[in-house]
C-alpha cells in the first residue's frame, strides 16, 4: 500500500486545478532530438524509474509529480517539507542511477519548466529546458557560448547542479545568475561567484538548492563558425560514446592531477587494466568508451551497475594507485 497516496488532494491543491492532465509534448529518453505527444497525469503513483532515466534502470518511485512553473515547484516542495516527505528533484535523468529498491516519497521531474525567454543576447531559462534547445537557440540568432552543450542530454537545472562541462566549454563562461530555492522555502538569486563552480560541483549540489531559472549572457557570433563548432562537437560525440546503449553518460571523475604528471582520465585507466568492453552480470564496460558503463542486456539491475564501478575502481587502484570517484548521481532507497 502506498502510504503517500493519501496526500493526492494536497498535491493537486500546488498545481494548476484546470492542468491537472494535459496534453503534453514529451522527449524521449534515449533520444532527446525526439518527442511524442501524450496525455500526461501531473500526479502519478508507483512509478517505473526505468521510464524516466537515460540508464533504465531502478525501481518504482512513490510519487511523481510534474509542475509546470516556479510557483507550482515552490508550492509542492513547502507542502512536502512540512509534512516530513522525503523530496528528489530531477530533471531529464541522464546522470542518475536509481536503486532497485526505487525512490521514496515524491519525485518532482521538471520536463515541463522549459521556459526559455531570448532578449538581445541574454537568455532567461527554465530548469527543465533541454542543453540541445539552448544551444540550438543560440546557433539559431548566431550567439555563441553553448555549443559545448549541443550534445549532452541533460537539462538546464541538471547541468548546473552538476557543473556540466564538455570540449573545454561550460557555464562559467555564460552563467550570469540563478534564482534558487532553499531548503527552508526561500527563493534567493544567486551571482555566478556564488554559484561556486568547479569541477562537476555546484553550492546547489553542496547544499541541496534547487535551480528556478538561469540567466545566460550569451556573445554575438559568425552563425557559420558556430555551425561549424555545434557540428565538430556533435561529431565528436556521436563517433566516440555509446549513444545506441542506455547508461548514464561518463561514469567516473577525471581523477585529480598528481603533482609532476599529466593529468589522466578515468577512460584511459580503465583501458590500461583490460577491462574495456569488460561484461560483468547484466552490465558492461562499454566496448566503445571504456568511460561509459552500460545496460548490456534487458535483465540488468542497478546492483549489477554498482558491483561493476566497485570492480573497476578496486582493478584501477590496484594498477595505478588512483581511486575513481563516480560521476553518476545514486538516488533512491539504500543508496550510498
Amino acid at each position: 500500500m502506498n502510504q503517500y497516496r493519501k496526500y493526492k488532494d494536497q498535491f493537486a491543491q500546488c498545481l494548476d486545478q484546470n492542468r491537472l492532465t494535459i496534453d503534453a509534448d514529451l522527449v524521449e529518453i534515449m533520444d532527446h532530438t525526439a518527442h511524442r505527444q501524450v496525455r500526461l497525469e501531473r500526479i502519478q503513483f508507483d512509478v517505473d524509474m526505468k521510464e524516466h532515466t537515460n540508464f533504465r534502470l531502478g525501481g518504482r518511485a512513490d510519487v511523481m509529480v510534474f509542475p509546470e512553473t516556479q510557483e507550482e515547484l515552490v508550492a509542492l516542495v513547502r507542502f512536502c517539507r512540512n509534512e516530513g516527505i522525503p523530496v528528489f528533484v530531477m530533471g531529464n535523468g541522464s546522470n542518475i542511477l536509481v536503486m532497485d529498491e526505487g525512490i521514496e516519497g515524491v519525485v518532482l521531474k521538471l520536463e515541463l519548466m522549459r521556459q526559455l525567454d531570448l532578449d538581445d543576447n541574454v537568455m532567461k531559462v527554465g530548469p527543465g529546458t533541454l542543453l540541445k534547445v539552448l544551444s540550438d537557440v543560440a546557433l539559431a540568432h548566431s550567439l555563441r557560448g553553448l555549443e559545448f552543450c549541443c550534445g549532452i542530454p541533460g537539462s538546464m537545472g541538471g547541468a548546473i547542479f552538476m557543473n556540466a562541462s564538455a570540449y573545454s566549454g561550460s557555464f562559467e563562461s555564460c552563467l550570469q545568475s540563478l534564482k534558487v530555492l532553499t531548503p527552508d522555502g526561500r527563493i534567493q538569486e544567486l551571482s555566478r561567484e556564488e554559484l561556486d563552480l568547479s569541477y562537476r560541483s555546484s553550492v546547489l549540489r553542496k547544499k541541496n538548492l534547487i535551480a528556478l531559472e538561469a540567466t545566460l549572457v550569451l556573445e554575438k557570433g559568425d552563425s557559420q563558425e558556430i555551425s561549424h563548432l555545434v557540428a565538430e562537437n556533435t561529431r565528436k560525440r556521436t563517433t566516440s560514446q555509446p549513444l545506441e546503449s542506455p547508461s548514464a553518460g561518463s561514469t567516473f571523475k577525471r581523477p585529480d592531477r598528481r603533482e609532476g604528471e599529466d593529468q589522466q582520465y578515468a577512460s584511459a585507466l580503465i583501458d590500461a587494466t583490460g577491462l574495456k568492453g569488460f561484461v560483468y552480470k547484466g552490465a558492461a564496460v562499454s566496448p566503445k568508451h571504456a568511460g561509459f558503463l552500460i545496460k548490456n542486456q534487458e535483465d540488468c539491475t542497478t546492483k549489477d551497475v554498482i558491483e561493476l564501478i566497485a570492480l573497476i575502481q578496486e582493478r584501477v587502484e590496484e594498477a595505478t594507485g588512483y581511486h575513481l570517484e563516480p560521476e553518476v548521481l545514486l538516488v533512491g532507497r539504500d543508496s550510498f
